[in-house]
């Protein structure tokens, strides 16, 4: 696998001139603060460097804070950890109330260990919206150092930088592009963002006990591999329809056998919950949750080989008789 994070790297001249008109050579930009690198001190000179520099178009994305910006700002000169850099950021924020501004200033003065926060970076990298501001660029930073030292980068800023030629620059370097997208450690990184973001569908139930939210989640998961991964989508929802029955086990009254799930024993139960007064509330009947039961099956043990119209059916009924349940979960009633 060849470094691709590099090879952008090495367009972000000419990604940065097709992008905004302008060739953008921000290392002249990082010339012009070395005073405020070595000092730590941040002050209206520093900003007013940063925004009227004919080396790259601040005026395109942010706004103008130099001349409101106020007694100059101590920071540390060298940043040995999380904590450091938090305090930082935290500092230049309570001034700023700016946090693309802040790292903005803060990859200019420190560029070994910040980055600026771009949404098409983000967008690449599937970040998702987290509680505050701080928070977000922490975990953009984060990010950036991991991919900065899996590839042998040598700053944060190049990192962030050719991620940014990497978001603007596939159609010009299909094959770069290629090489990004099969990339393991990457696709990790971006699978666990994109997981990452379910926190809001935890919270938007927040309300319903542990369980029933684990259910909508998995349920949600597995609508969204089905065109990916038709038997991953199934596997999933295969557990999710054992937690469904057990919930239906559990407020009627019927009880389950061993931990472990055996064949008889759950169908046994389906049966007796069939058999049930309020079953006919569901919308189903007993074969279809034999039928589920059998793609559950299909989709555990390879030689069935579950098909793509079975696990999307599955899937989506399964769905149906979870949103069922969990929305009619008070009184006893189905």
């Amino acid at each position: 696998m060849g470094n691709w994070m590099m090879e952008f790297l090495a367009e972000f001249p000419d990604a940065s001139a097709r992008a905004t008109g302008t060739r953008q050579d921000l290392a002249r930009v990082e010339a012009l603060l070395k005073d405020a690198h070595y000092s730590g001190a941040v002050t209206s000179e520093t900003l007013r460097a940063i925004e009227g520099s004919d080396c790259w178009s601040y005026p395109t994305w942010w706004p103008i804070f130099s001349q409101v910006f106020g007694d100059t700002i101590v920071l540390p000169t060298s940043f040995p950890d999380a904590k450091v850099r938090k305090a930082a950021i935290e500092t230049l924020y309570e001034r700023l109330r700016h946090i693309e501004v802040v790292s903005v200033v803060l990859r200019f003065v420190f560029p070994e260990d910040f980055g600026i926060i771009s949404p098409p970076v983000g967008h690449l990298l599937n970040l998702p919206p987290l509680g505050d501001h701080i928070s977000y660029y922490m975990h953009y930073l984060d990010i950036l150092n991991a991919l900065r030292v899996h590839f042998g980068l040598a700053r944060v800023a190049d990192a962030d930088m050719a991620l940014w030629s990497a978001a603007h620059s596939q159609r010009e370097l299909p094959g770069v592009a290629e090489l990004m997208f099969r990339d393991d450690y990457f696709q990790e990184i971006r699978l666990k963002n994109a997981f990452a973001g379910l926190r809001i569908i935890r919270d938007v139930s927040a309300g319903s006990p542990a369980e029933d939210r684990q259910v909508i989640e998995h349920l949600l998961i597995a609508r969204a591999l089905l065109a990916y991964d038709h038997v991953l989508s199934a596997l999933i929802c295969g557990r999710s329809y054992e937690s469904l029955i057990d919930m239906l086990s559990a407020r009627w009254g019927i009880p389950k056998g061993a931990s472990r799930v055996d064949e008889s024993e759950f169908l046994h139960r389906l049966k007796k919950i069939s058999q049930r007064p309020e079953f006919a509330g569901l919308g189903c009947s007993l074969e279809d949750l034999k039928r589920w039961w059998d793609r559950r099956v299909k989709a555990v043990h390879p030689e069935h080989r579950i098909t793509k119209k079975e696990a999307s059916e599955f899937v989506v009924q399964v769905s149906e008789l979870g949103s069922h349940l969990i929305a009619h979960k008070a009184g006893g009633q189905p």
